[in-house]
């Protein structure tokens, strides 16, 4: 996921991450990289790897530098479709049934992943001094932009119940950024086919081991129609000229049969193997004079390599 380099972005304040020597790398680092306390990378080094995660599983070198939307740059596999899928649905059940609940703005779908992280004083940790974060992406079902919010050592209020943790601090600021930015990029919020999305993206908040989430088939969305050309389209009123729809393919996740009392199998086990049918979601429409589909999330990271 390119976490031990420097991103490689056409600027030369990029930083190099802070990790352990290859001598030094042992079971212990292996624990405590597991929940972030055992390596420190930039803000572009968790956008990047948040874009491959959403992308379909393709590490793409992040640019500042304008690309050719008919002739993306090509990207480096990290991991696969079926994934990346996967991946997608839990960033966002965060938002929905989680911790970033407060990330949620209605027709944008955004998913997430929250972190709080005590502060390292050269001596260990600080109590109550946290760096809260938000990793957000937006739309989740077709992702175009991503959002990462970081604030630093903030302090909870009456509004946040004294907390100052990323679900509580982070995730609400992230969601009035994508509802602000939202309309100015060009993407219009989805709220006729909440139903179809929503389905695309479920999965239970425990699934059983062996899920095998169906991908997510898109449809890009041409630009709503303007009232004068509804007009002279010929078509009866209601009917949108030229508009692309998806019907959905019920996904059905299998339920559980386990009796609630029983016993967490082991890695050992034998998995049982289950699938969800394809489903099917609209890619965000675009306003009127919007140009070609965004590919970039962010403002430098290549998220749709097609």
């Amino acid at each position: 996921m390119g976490m031990f380099n420097r991103v490689g972005i056409e600027l030369r304040e990029a930083a190099r991450p802070q990790v352990h020597s290859v001598a030094n790398w042992g079971e212990a680092v292996n624990l405590t990289v597991g929940f972030g306390h055992g390596i420190s990378v930039t803000p572009l080094h968790v956008v990047a790897g948040t874009a491959a995660i959403a992308n379909g599983g393709v590490r793409m070198k992040p640019t500042i530098l304008m690309t050719d939307p008919m002739d993306p740059p090509e990207g480096i596999r990290v991991m696969r479709p079926s994934t990346s899928d996967a991946m997608k649905r839990l960033m966002r059940l965060v938002v929905t049934s989680g911790f970033g609940k407060k990330a949620e703005v209605a027709g944008y779908y955004p998913g997430g992943k929250t972190g709080t992280a005590e502060k390292n004083s050269g001596h260990g940790y600080k109590r109550h001094a946290n760096v809260s974060a938000f990793m957000s992406v937006f739309p989740m079902h077709a992702p175009r932009y991503a959002v990462y919010m970081m604030l630093d050592e903030p302090h909870g209020t009456a509004a946040t119940g004294g907390y100052a943790t990323a679900g509580w601090v982070a995730a609400p600021a992230a969601g009035k950024v994508i509802g602000r930015i939202g309309p100015i990029l060009g993407l219009l919020p989805e709220i006729k086919e909440k139903a179809a999305i929503d389905q695309a993206l479920a999965i239970p908040m425990h699934p059983p081991r062996g899920l095998v989430p169906g991908p997510i088939r898109i449809i890009e969305s041409r630009p709503e129609p303007s009232m004068s050309s509804l007009q002279t389209s010929g078509r009866p009123n209601g009917q949108i000229g030229g508009q692309m729809r998806a019907t959905p393919i019920p996904a059905r996740i299998p339920a559980r049969t386990e009796p609630a009392n029983t016993q967490r199998r082991t890695q050992n086990e034998p998995v049982r193997d289950f699938s969800v049918p394809i489903v099917v979601a609209r890619a965000p429409a675009r306003a009127s004079g919007g140009g070609q589909p965004v590919v970039a999330i962010s403002t430098a990271v290549t998220v749709a390599p097609h």
